[in-house]
């Protein structure tokens, strides 16, 4: 039985269009997309389900494994791998924080330029560079933390440099946290990690 056309269809400007005179060729267009749309809606769902249901696992074989041993964890249960007793599958629960900067960073980059300006007739170029893009904004005015996190790593013994790099780490403040539930697959012990793809545009 075909499926019975609306009396109006919503433009993109918002108007109600009767549906006689929509072109043939825009209705199934819109037939398509809309189809498709409620698949995607479906599958998402399952996702996000599939997503807390393994989330609930893993925590409750980890806290029944740690009961075991008289040992509670509480809510701080970290990054968890588990392997099959093959070593064939793994399931991985990573924890990412998501994490910016306070005021103090200025602080941090005016020390930081100091001791460029301090060093500027013998400044690497490259050092200069690194600083620079370290710091640079992008359109949404956030840093690159890990940019700014990486100046760490250089091995530099100037006091000014090393007072920066202390600020930098207290100037670090968690904004949130996010779980990622991911689920490897091999085909034998040596041979390397798949990723099972969850999400659609990597599908």
């Amino acid at each position: 039985m075909p499926t019975k056309q609306p009396a109006t269809m919503t433009d993109a400007q918002g108007r109600e269009v009767p549906t006689q005179y929509v072109q043939k060729y825009d209705r199934q267009r819109d037939r398509v997309v809309r189809s498709l749309h409620g698949q995607a809606v479906k599958l998402h769902e399952q996702i996000v389900k599939f997503r807390e249901t393994a989330k609930e696992k893993i925590f409750s074989f980890v806290d029944s494994a740690a009961a075991q041993h008289g040992v509670s964890l509480g809510g701080q249960r970290g990054n968890i791998t588990l392997r099959s007793f093959d070593g064939l599958v793994k399931v991985q629960l990573a924890i990412q924080d998501r994490i910016e900067f306070d005021e103090q960073l200025a602080i941090a980059q005016q020390l930081i330029t100091e001791y460029l300006e301090e060093i500027s007739k013998g400044a690497d170029p490259a050092l200069v560079q690194l600083v620079h893009k370290a710091f640079y904004a992008d359109q949404r005015g956030r840093l690159r933390t890990n940019a700014v996190l990486g100046l760490r790593t250089l091995h530099i013994k100037h006091a000014k440099w090393i007072k920066a790099m202390e600020i930098i780490m207290n100037s670090i403040v968690v904004q949130a946290s996010k779980q990622y539930v991911r689920i490897y697959t091999r085909e034998s012990a040596d041979a390397d990690w798949q990723l099972i793809p969850l999400n659609i545009a990597a599908a």
